[in-house]
């Protein structure tokens, strides 16, 4: 176990208006040890839903590259944490694998530990990483709290209720694989450039049996930086050990795509449609089960009635519905096209109180925008879905 944690130093950034939320910005010191502090930057919303995000960087990136993301994940009710791992001299030799996973680690126990301070009164925790903080995550999920080895708190747990990856590298054990760096000599081989690192500890695909986290993937197809093979080859190796796992490419503009490294720190068209799907994967594998209790066992029942953002958004050709009911009802949930005729009757039955969930195979319609409208007694709701073929 590592000592030297700092207590809770907060500094108030800013407060900013985002959407219906306030946001409060802190800078704050989550870990110290021999190699210095780790500095991170909190997004704290005014009505959080109880969830944390942990967010890691690209290389040679900082916290403040994950701004977009953070702003945007307060904005609907997450505590978002960005911080750094490039405290030190990450190209040393000392700071190869483990260290950045220690790093990615320790982050998470001090959310776990402290968030409440921060609305992450849930305990649930996602990380989100992009490049090469998509690897370190990968790297991280394969060892739930393996503390002797990569010296975080046995105390607290550093598992992970959901990961976004996001244009990573899968089949790698360090970042600096070569004697002499150079990026074709880590990325541009499909597999590892070292064979004998494919079974060792660092590998996420080689040990990936051992996840128990919900995985979403994305890649453009067209990445020079990181082939999108990577990302395919995580994905397959998933679900052929039956995990959870989504995966979405496309031609979307190469490395980075959804946060140009422009200086503009703003989302491309891309970028928010891949936001939207996030919010759509967290919402059915995190937010439902923190928000809503279900009904088992004596539990206490959900409170309210909800209706969530279907998930993939836009979609091609299913989508899936989340609901959830605080006692048994007659429940309908039915689409509409742009000019109010229904053009699906996806539920229409007494459902007992709980989480449910529906999906919308739109095969047979043409592309546009639809609305999906949830009824249960004078509880009426509607959202908008987008199908793209």
């Amino acid at each position: 176990m590592r000592t030297g944690y700092f207590s809770t130093l907060l500094v108030v950034a800013a407060v900013c208006q985002l959407s219906a939320q306030t946001v409060t910005v802190f800078d704050t010191v989550f870990h110290a040890d021999s190699y210095g502090p780790r500095i991170a930057t909190i997004y704290v919303p005014s009505e959080p839903n109880g969830v944390g995000v942990v967010l890691g960087h690209w290389w040679t990136g900082e916290r403040l590259t994950m701004r977009c993301w953070a702003e945007s994940l307060a904005a609907h009710g997450y505590s978002a944490m960005a911080f750094d791992y490039y405290d030190f001299d990450y190209r040393a030799s000392i700071c190869k694998y483990p260290k950045p996973v220690t790093t990615f680690k320790l982050a998470v126990e001090f959310l776990r530990r402290g968030g409440a301070a921060f609305g992450v009164t849930t305990g649930k925790i996602v990380g989100l990483g992009q490049s090469e903080g998509s690897i370190h995550w990968a790297q991280s999920i394969v060892w739930d709290n393996d503390d002797a080895f990569f010296g975080t708190d046995p105390a607290t747990d550093d598992r992970l209720d959901a990961v976004v990856l996001i244009y990573g590298a899968y089949d790698t054990e360090n970042f600096l694989q070569a004697p002499s760096f150079h990026m074709n000599l880590v990325w541009d081989p499909f597999f590892s450039a070292a064979p004998e690192l494919r079974g060792t500890k660092g590998n996420a695909i080689a040990n990936v049996a051992n996840i128990t986290t919900p995985v979403l993937l994305f890649h453009a197809i067209d990445d020079a930086v990181i082939r999108y093979e990577h990302s395919v080859a995580f994905h397959d190796s998933l679900q052929a050990h039956g995990k959870v796992s989504e995966l979405h490419t496309g031609a979307w503009g190469g490395h980075t795509y959804d946060v140009p490294l422009n200086g503009a720190k703003e989302f491309t068209a891309q970028g928010l449609a891949t936001k939207d799907i996030v919010l759509g994967f967290l919402q059915t594998h995190v937010l439902v089960t923190s928000l809503e209790t279900l009904p088992y066992g004596g539990a206490e029942l959900p409170g309210k009635i909800a209706l969530y953002q279907n998930y993939p958004n836009p979609f091609n050709p299913s989508t899936t519905i989340r609901y959830v009911v605080p006692r048994t009802a007659e429940v309908t949930l039915a689409v509409y096209d742009m000019l109010g005729e229904r053009v699906a009757l996806l539920v229409s039955d007494r459902q007992v109180a709980g989480s449910h969930q529906a999906v919308w195979d739109a095969s047979n319609q043409a592309s546009g925008v639809y609305f999906y409208r949830l009824r249960t007694g004078e509880y009426v709701e509607t959202k908008k879905a987008v199908f793209v073929r």
